[in-house]
């Protein structure tokens, strides 16, 4: 019998309430066990409607034995601090990406969530759809030799300019919030060993944070070519490019648990054959595989997490 864990959720922001709450809701591993955000009409509206227990304070959260894990959806500037509260106070993290700001910071952080044998797992559900795991079943069948370059773009229209993501102070920007996904999923396919030969950094002057970003990753002759942008049109694709033929990837990163997806092969400019991807839930399969990393006390997220921010720390140092 699957063992299950009580979880709280400390934050509670768009995302959170429209996806994360939800899906543990439907988690097979996972109870909602309480929660807490500054918003006392929020919370007291979540807590009430989905009988949670509501905290008070942070303290309050952190502190209860019943918790076994917290996720945090908070603003990234916060992420560092609050991801090593809970690794004090002996909680598994789950945090939504970016998840450390500060490199060093984070190195501490998992030092001691190691030592404490907890789990830190960042949240990029795409890797958990069935989509992902399709794809990264073909690659692994094709000889290296044989792929030239891996492409990944991710683009969103404007936000309102209130948004968090426009907000130096909370850490905000393009990178954190959508290079992210490129990144991460060159290092899922490829592995976290990529030479970074250049990026590009955009920062907008109104906002002081940046908007526009690329990366140029080389892995074993394979040109991994990543561009993301917040303030354009909407673009969320991925192509790897191989010998005699491309597979395009439509809808890699986000995507609705309603959506039917593909992954569609081309030679010459033709269509040639396609695998169609049921609809699938990523943040169920997401929360089912973190309290599976927690109940086989299987740390190797830890070390992913950390990678991932080193890699995002070289392309705003480059």
């Amino acid at each position: 019998m699957r063992k299950k864990f009580n979880i709280g959720v400390w934050t509670i922001g768009n995302h959170a309430r429209n996806n994360i709450i939800p899906a543990i809701k439907k988690s097979e591993s996972l109870i909602l066990y309480g929660c807490f955000t500054r918003n006392i009409e929020t919370l007291t509206d979540i807590c009430t409607s989905l009988n949670a227990k509501q905290y008070n304070s942070s303290n309050e959260l952190l502190r209860d034995p019943n918790i076994d894990a917290i996720y945090i959806s908070s603003p990234n500037a916060l992420h560092d601090s609050q991801i090593k509260e809970c690794i004090l106070n002996n909680k598994h993290v789950i945090v939504e990406k970016s998840a450390f700001i500060d490199l060093n910071a984070g190195e501490e952080i998992i030092n001691l969530a190691n030592k404490k044998k907890l789990v830190i797992f960042e949240a990029f559900m795409y890797q958990y759809h069935s989509q992902f795991e399709m794809l990264s079943n073909i690659i692994s069948d094709i000889p290296k030799s044989d792929i030239f370059s891996c492409s990944a773009d991710f683009g969103i229209p404007p936000l309102k300019s209130d948004d968090i993501r426009y907000s130096k102070d909370l850490a905000g920007g393009a990178l954190n919030d959508l290079g992210a996904y490129p990144v991460s999923f060159f290092c899922n396919l490829l592995g976290y060993d990529l030479d970074l030969i250049s990026s590009t950094y955009l920062i907008d002057e109104p906002f002081d944070v940046d908007l526009k970003g690329s990366c140029l990753y080389l892995k074993d002759n394979i040109i991994c070519n990543g561009r993301w942008g917040l303030g354009i049109s909407y673009k969320n694709e991925a192509e790897i490019w191989c010998k005699d033929y491309q597979i395009k990837i439509p809808r890699p990163f986000s995507k609705p648990n309603t959506l039917e997806t593909k992954i569609i092969f081309i030679k010459n400019n033709e269509v040639f054959d396609e695998i169609l991807i049921k609809p699938d839930n990523h943040f169920v399969r997401m929360l089912n595989k973190f309290a599976l990393s927690i109940s086989n006390k299987d740390l190797s997220s830890n070390t992913a997490t950390f990678l991932q921010a080193k890699k995002l720390e070289e392309i705003r140092n480059n």
